[in-house]
């Protein structure tokens, strides 16, 4: 993008529109099922946060990579040196998490949102902090 922070969030509720740095976007004319953000070099800090839809929505994550998948549309999500996903508009949410080969770990937040439920991991080398 430039050479200062940028800040990005995608509100499932309403594909067509991206927000940047508070300002409404509309990256294509035509409703498209397809998006990608791709951020800038690293030289400035670029955030991304993604908000589910009212219906199943899938997250997948890895650690230069992210996406969202909804009944409407998906988002892929590059470049970004922090990312947040949010699940409050109600479905049945999963999320998919790679790691790096690294010693990585999942932050849960200490609140979470919707159900109140705690965030599940699952697998040998599972842990939650």
């Amino acid at each position: 993008m430039n050479d200062r922070p940028d800040a990005f969030v995608f509100d499932a509720a309403k594909p067509g529109v991206v927000m940047i740095n508070g300002v409404e976007k509309y990256p294509t004319r035509r409703r498209s099922t397809r998006a990608a953000f791709v951020a800038g070099d690293g030289e400035a800090w670029d955030t991304l946060e993604l908000i589910d839809s009212s219906g199943d929505d899938l997250l997948e994550a890895a650690p230069e990579l992210i996406s969202l998948s909804t009944p409407e549309v998906t988002v892929v999500a590059t470049g970004f040196e922090a990312m947040q996903a949010c699940s409050r508009g109600g479905g049945l949410d999963r999320v998919v998490m790679a790691g790096s080969g690294r010693n990585d770990a999942f932050k849960e937040p200490p609140t979470m949102h919707g159900s109140g439920d705690p965030a599940t991991t699952i697998g040998p080398s599972s842990t939650s902090r």
